[in-house]
């Protein structure tokens, strides 16, 4: 099968369990919803019953038009959603790489600059030191925690301020 359904209903005179397994692929990514019709006068599954065979839905014979028609609907936008999920978990894998490619290449050229370079977080939470910064201060990067105490004491209190101002108004330091 080139395209596979979104949903498959399984008449009351199917094996329920074992069709649901071969329809339902763990390999395969784009398995359609199932929805089970169980025969006159068989209950519903519950249990574990119901937890292993697979079906997405069930609906008990007789069943009425209107009854089938919404659980199909019900049934067919849970599986758009499905997709949509599943799309942009993707999307968002994706992106999460090429940002840590564009962190890698950063830091990358900022341990090439002959400048101090740091980066901090909205917060003002410093999470990133150059090289340079480490050669500069002949501390770790670790260090940054230390806070204020690798500023001159005649320029904490300026520098304090300014760096309080930087990052409420999220400009420039």
């Amino acid at each position: 099968i080139k395209a596979r359904p979104s949903l498959v209903l399984l008449g009351s005179t199917f094996a329920g369990v074992e069709l649901c397994r071969a329809i339902k692929n763990p390999s395969c990514l784009d398995n359609p919803m199932i929805l089970q019709i169980r025969g006159k006068g068989r209950s519903m599954p519950t249990g574990a019953e119901g937890l292993e065979s697979d079906a997405d839905a069930w609906l008990s014979e007789p069943i009425e038009a209107d009854q089938l028609i919404a659980a199909a609907r019900l049934l067919l936008r849970a599986h758009e959603q499905e997709n949509e999920n599943r799309r942009l978990r993707a999307e968002l894998t994706e992106s999460e790489a090429a940002r840590q490619q564009g962190d890698a290449r950063f830091r990358e050229l900022a341990n090439l600059a002959p400048q101090i370079v740091f980066t901090a977080a909205p917060s003002g939470r410093v999470d990133f030191f150059n090289e340079q910064w480490s050669q500069y201060t002949g501390a770790e990067p670790s260090a940054a925690d230390a806070g204020w105490t690798l500023v001159h004491p005649d320029d904490v209190d300026v520098a304090r301020r300014s760096w309080a101002a930087a990052v409420a108004s999220r400009g420039p330091y």
